[in-house]
């Protein structure tokens, strides 16, 4: 079994049990990749028992960890045996027989505590998201922040040059956090799912980021400071409420990925078409009478319909 990373939904075992679960509520696998949230809680519901009996005739603990992550993200009811059970499933003890790399470890344990503490508290009508925390081994654990709590200890003791990540999703914001600007060291910073209008134009004075995670939330503009991050080679700003790019957003030069989908773009800067062929772009489902980089999802996909 191939492991893709050490978050919950990590291998092909772990996709193939996720194929199925959305097979088995009638929603076409396509159409659940390009937007989740068309899996409602009254579906996942509404096929409870039969999931669960996929599940139960498996009698495996990966096949229950990956039913507490669709509990939790869809905010179905939780009967308490199955919280218990789940719950169970997190436990190391079992979890380590998949000989998890090395470099691994220590993640693949916070991402097991995630879901367990999640589960504990899960109410019905509730939906939760498992942390992504965007880095790809335990050696970055030490320069992680995640939290504003976290963020505000290592801003009071000084920590700015030490960290280099910064994790504040999920984090209920409603403005842009301009604490992060004092981390001059930044190479990753996530302020995903929360609900920030304004991206500030002070962005520039972090030099060093190389990711920069903003999409689910309520941006919307980017300012033409952005393009002073010449390191820059993800960004995300999917889900959004762009309608309009900045001229300035062609002259990231190290840009190897921005993801623009679900937005309200209706035309592009002629810098930004510079980008063709130099990076990938999704600018799917966006307000363009013509997408210059329409994508051919078949093609990336060759194997899906053949599961």
């Amino acid at each position: 079994m191939a492991i893709l990373s050490p978050t919950i939904i990590a291998g092909d075992l772990q996709q193939d049990i996720e194929d199925r679960i959305v097979d088995i509520c009638g929603v076409e696998f396509h159409d659940y990749l390009h937007d989740d949230r068309i899996l409602t809680q009254e579906i996942f519901e509404q096929h409870f028992e039969e999931i669960l009996e996929f599940i139960e005739s498996r009698n495996n603990y990966i096949y229950y960890q990956v039913l507490g992550y669709f509990i939790l993200k869809t905010g179905a009811t939780l009967p308490s045996y199955l919280r218990d059970t789940i719950d169970e499933s997190t436990n190391w003890e079992y979890d380590k027989e998949q000989r998890w790399p090395n470099h691994w470890l220590n993640l693949r344990r916070f991402y097991l505590n995630d879901l367990r503490k999640k589960i504990r508290a899960h109410k019905s009508g509730v939906k939760t998201n498992l942390f992504n925390l965007k880095i790809s081994s335990d050696d970055e654990l030490s320069t992680l922040c995640i939290g504003l709590d976290s963020l505000l200890t290592n801003d009071l003791i000084g920590r700015h040059k030490e960290v280099t990540h910064v994790n504040l999703d999920y984090q209920g914001l409603k403005e842009f956090p301009t604490m992060v600007f004092r981390f001059e060291n930044l190479t990753k910073l996530s302020i995903e799912n929360n609900q920030i209008i304004t991206i500030p134009s002070e962005i520039n004075q972090l030099r060093n980021l190389q990711e920069l995670y903003l999409g689910f939330n309520k941006i919307e503009s980017i300012p033409e400071t952005i393009s002073h991050l010449r390191k820059l080679k993800i960004l995300f700003l999917a889900r959004n409420n762009l309608e309009t790019l900045p001229d300035s957003i062609g002259g990231l030069e190290s840009l190897k990925e921005i993801f623009l989908f679900d937005n309200l773009i209706w035309k592009l800067p002629e810098s930004f078409l510079k980008l063709k062929g130099k990076c990938f772009v999704n600018l799917e489902n966006n307000r363009l009478k013509n997408n210059p980089f329409a994508i051919d999802w078949d093609s990336m996909m060759p194997d899906l319909d053949s599961k």
